[in-house]
C-alpha cells in the first residue's frame, strides 16, 4: 500500500501531452538531486510540479 496519496486537480504533462512519469517517480522517492535538475521548460503547467514537490515537503531541499 502506498505511504502517501496525493490528489491533484490535473496531472503533469508535457506540451505534447505526455505524462511526466519520471517526475512523479522522483517526487515519490524523494530524489532531491534529480528534482533539482528537473527541466520544467517542457511542462504544460510547471506550477503543478512546484505544488506537488511542495506538498511532499521537498521544496526547501531542492532550492538549496
Amino acid at each position: 500500500a502506498p505511504a502517501h496519496i496525493e490528489f491533484v486537480p490535473t496531472l503533469m504533462t508535457t506540451l505534447s501531452g505526455k505524462h511526466m512519469r519520471r517526475f512523479y517517480r522522483q517526487i515519490a522517492q524523494g530524489d532531491v538531486e534529480g528534482l533539482g535538475k528537473a527541466n520544467k521548460a517542457t511542462l504544460a503547467m510547471p506550477e503543478e510540479f512546484d505544488r506537488l514537490v511542495e506538498s511532499f515537503g521537498l521544496a526547501p531541499a531542492i532550492s538549496k
